[in-house]
């Protein structure tokens, strides 16, 4: 652009001569999948007139932005001053522009919102280099929709383009301009999450499908899938990829899958751009003949993908797995066999999962050994995680590896955030509550440290509500012993409240009777209303503490939800005073089927238990406070309205005696 174009932009007054063009640029997908010679010149194309192609959501319009400081403002102000007053050599206008655009970076919306200031990021736009223009593009990408949606803001985004263009054909700022556009699409893509009409007909044409093809249903033709697996291998439109995976329709995803992907999982995998789209492919599975097609291809080279670092491919197949339920014995068994052999114990497993990279970078991984203060692997944790939601009977190997460790070796892996996570995964699992308490054994002595730390204190949290009666006294008497420490941490306040160790502290007798009464009521509840599959599953687990063992998602929520309104009610054991109605379990998340008996009765034992905590506590409630409980409780009007007439008889009472008091005093 010559200097002449610069300096009648610069003359431009602030508010004045706005001028829209009725034509706007399109980048083709061709360009980003074509080198530079073969790239289509760029096209004038009208913008769609259809209405449908105009809309903008409620949320989407409703934007709400900071003002701009004025110590920003004069330094613009200034900037505009510079190209305005004076002529600006073209090497110091570049160098200018590009200083100027670095102090917008974490306030574009700001900036390119402002009526004023969005002139001078025009020109700064257009006089930059390629990398700060790019820089500035890809900085603002989050924000984008919004900024081009603004009256202001929709200027800067055209000139921004339009200076995107003009370097278009450079073959040097191919790359950038590629990486560009594509996180620019990544963000429009995920905006159009849900809005199938739109994506069937943006997808297609980010991967290159011609329009006429489009309009007759037709995508994916064969004479493209080479060239879209060969980009695969590109940082930049990888990560596009991956949104498209995400957000694509259902038919769209599958045909996508079977014609691009099917019989090339393997390859793509081994590639480090390429593992990433195989996991977000994985990821969006939607039925479970497409995990019967991942499974086929990669079922069988867990142990290769392990090797050479490509654990999220594994990770995100036995994610999917476990989410619509099928193959998972399958998942357990391969991934067991890629980190032990037959003959040897399955207590090996576990560690050399969770230092996942260390075991596989050991030569001789036969003779490799739990080192004392190794990084634990991340992927190695969250595949543990999942694994220890599959059904009990698919996991024994599992448990036996992690019921088998040290106690030296639990206290570090609880110590790990990650590892820490793996416990909890373990102690939420439908695994018995017997191998539950084998491993929390060997945390005593330890819960008083453990608790100390953010991560941890979640996992004496969990081996408290998974422990029985000395057990839990036994964590309690350790927290105890650092509550001092403990309340000043941001954690500390909420463990003790959980875990009532002022009330351990003041009264043991009292605090021992309440968590036998939880624990009562959790199990008349149980073996009233848990789902007849986890009562089966022999894991003796409550209200669906166990995250894996069934079919039905639904059943293990309502059941959570029955505990959290068990807590709340008992919770009433604690309050000075109970006032005059007591909680009643919410009738919306009862049993599927249960009848108004079976309300009535759940809302019984939640009362009898908390009458028995109040007793324990040494507040007996009077038989006279007690009727009028039930009362409120049971919603008997009858004895409401013939207590409100008692109440009334003495009042009347009460001034009569007052009125006749009042004569005698007179007639004294």
């Amino acid at each position: 652009m010559s200097e002449e174009n610069f300096v009648k932009q610069g003359e431009r007054k602030n508010g004045k001569n706005r001028w829209r063009k009725k034509e706007c640029l399109r980048f083709n997908a061709d360009c980003l999948t074509k080198s530079p010679s073969e790239r289509l010149t760029d096209k004038i194309v009208k913008p769609r007139k259809s209405s449908k192609h105009l809309h903008v959501s409620t949320e989407q319009t409703l934007i709400v932005r900071k003002q701009v400081d004025p110590e920003t403002t004069k330094y613009f102000s200034e900037i505009a001053n510079l190209f305005e007053g004076t002529t600006v050599d073209l090497d110091d206008r570049s160098a200018i522009c590009g200083n100027a655009l670095e102090e917008t970076r974490g306030k574009e919306l700001e900036l390119a919102t402002d009526y004023i200031i969005s002139h001078t990021l025009q020109t700064l736009l257009e006089g930059c280099d390629i990398d700060h223009l790019c820089g500035f593009l890809q900085s603002c990408a989050k924000e984008f929709h919004q900024i081009a949606m603004d009256k202001s803001g929709s200027h800067v985004v055209e000139t921004a383009l339009r200076s995107l263009a003009v370097h278009i054909q450079d073959e040097g700022a191919y790359s950038v301009i590629g990486s560009t556009l594509n996180k620019i699409c990544q963000t429009a893509l995920r905006l159009l999450a849900g809005e199938d009409q739109e994506l069937m007909h943006a997808i297609p044409i980010l991967l290159g499908c011609s329009e006429k093809n489009i309009a007759k249903g037709k995508f994916i033709e064969a004479s493209m899938v080479q060239d879209i697996l060969a980009t695969l291998k590109d940082t930049a439109y990888s990560h596009l990829m991956e949104v498209i995976l995400e957000v694509a329709p259902e038919t769209l995803y599958n045909e996508i899958l079977t014609k691009v992907f099917k019989n090339s999982l393997f390859e793509i995998s081994c590639d480090h751009c390429g593992s990433f789209v195989v996991q977000a492919l994985v990821s969006s599975a939607r039925c479970q003949d497409q995990i019967e097609l991942f499974w086929e291809e990669l079922g069988s080279k867990f142990k290769e993908l392990l090797g050479i670092g490509r654990a999220g491919v594994v990770a995100s197949l036995l994610a999917a797995s476990q989410k619509l339920h099928t193959h998972e014995n399958k998942c357990c068994q391969a991934l067991a066999a890629a980190v032990y052999s037959e003959s040897e114990p399955p207590s090996c497993i576990l560690p050399r999962i969770l230092f996942l990279e260390n075991y596989f970078s050991c030569e001789d991984e036969s003779n490799w050994s739990w080192g004392k203060g190794d990084k634990m692997h991340v992927l190695g944790c969250l595949m543990l995680q999942t694994v220890f939601r599959y059904p009990s009977e698919f996991i024994q190997p599992f448990v036996t590896s992690i019921t088998s460790l040290e106690a030296d070796h639990v206290l570090e892996v609880a110590n790990d955030a990650g590892g820490g996570r793996v416990i909890e995964a373990f102690l939420s699992s439908n695994a018995s509550i017997k191998q539950k308490r084998r491993l929390i054994v060997k945390l005593r002595g330890y819960f008083g440290e453990l608790s100390l730390h953010p991560s941890s204190s979640f996992t004496v949290e969990k081996c408290f509500s998974a422990s029985n009666a000395s057990l839990q006294e036994a964590i309690a008497s350790e927290l105890l012993d650092v509550r001092t420490a403990l309340s000043k941490t941001k954690q500390g306040p909420y463990i003790l409240r959980k875990l009532e160790i002022d009330g351990f502290a003041t009264r043991p007798d009292q605090w021992r009777l309440r968590q036998t009464s939880k624990q009562s009521a959790y199990k008349e509840f149980f073996d009233a209303f848990g789902s007849s599959d986890t009562k089966s599953s022999g894991s003796n687990s409550i209200f669906g503490e166990s995250s894996s063992g069934t079919r039905h998602s639904k059943s293990l929520k309502t059941m959570k939800k029955m505990k959290k309104d068990v807590e709340q009610c008992l919770a009433y054991s604690n309050a000075p005073s109970l006032g005059s109605q007591l909680p009643v379990i919410d009738s919306s998340i009862t049993r599927f089927d249960m009848s108004k008996r079976g309300h009535e009765k759940a809302n019984k034992i939640v009362r009898e238990s908390v009458e028995l905590d109040l007793d324990n506590n040494g507040m007996r409630i009077g038989n006279q406070k007690r009727k009028r409980m039930e009362t409120d409780a049971t919603g008997n009007s009858a004895a409401a309205s013939k207590t409100t007439e008692n109440a009334r008889d003495k009042k009347n009472r009460r001034k009569e005696n007052g009125s006749i008091s009042s004569l005698k005093k007179l007639k004294k």
